[in-house]
C-alpha cells in the first residue's frame, strides 16, 4: 500500500470515527444502553482520537522535515505516538468520569506513556 493511499484510508476511517462518535453521544441514552453505550463512547472516541492525533503529528513531521520523500518512514512513529496519546486522553477521561482522576494518577500515566516510548526508540536505535 502506498503513502497516499495509506494517507486516504486513514482519513477515511478518522471521518468514520468521529461519525460513529457523534451519532453515540447524541442519539444513544447512556441510561438505557447500559455498557454498551459507554463503551461505544469510548471506543469511537479513542479510534477518532487515534486518526486525529496520527494527521496533527504526521502534519507537524510533513512541515518539519526538510525531505519530503521520507516521510513514509515517519508513519509509523506518528502512529504509534498517536495510539499512546489518545490512550491517555481517554484512560484520563474516563478515570475522570468515575471520580478517580487526580494530577497524580494523570502524573503516573503520562509517565508511563513516556516510558513506553522511550523503550519503543530503544529498541528501534538497536
Amino acid at each position: 500500500m502506498g503513502f497516499r493511499s495509506f494517507l486516504l484510508l486513514m482519513g477515511f476511517a478518522s471521518v468514520l470515527a468521529w461519525t460513529a462518535w457523534g451519532f453515540v453521544l447524541f442519539r444513544i441514552n447512556p441510561l438505557e444502553a447500559g455498557i454498551l453505550g459507554l463503551a461505544l463512547f469510548y471506543l469511537t472516541l479513542l479510534v477518532g482520537c487515534i486518526g486525529l492525533f496520527f494527521f496533527l503529528g504526521i502534519g507537524y513531521r510533513y512541515w518539519v522535515t526538510t525531505r519530503p520523500e521520507m516521510m513514509i518512514r515517519e508513519v509509523g512513529t506518528s502512529f504509534r505516538q498517536a495510539i499512546l496519546l489518545a490512550v491517555v486522553c481517554v484512560l484520563s477521561l474516563g478515570l475522570s468520569a468515575i471520580g478517580h482522576w487526580s494530577w497524580g494518577v494523570f502524573l503516573l500515566i503520562a509517565v508511563l506513556a513516556c516510558a513506553v516510548e522511550y523503550a519503543f526508540v530503544a529498541v528501534q536505535r538497536r
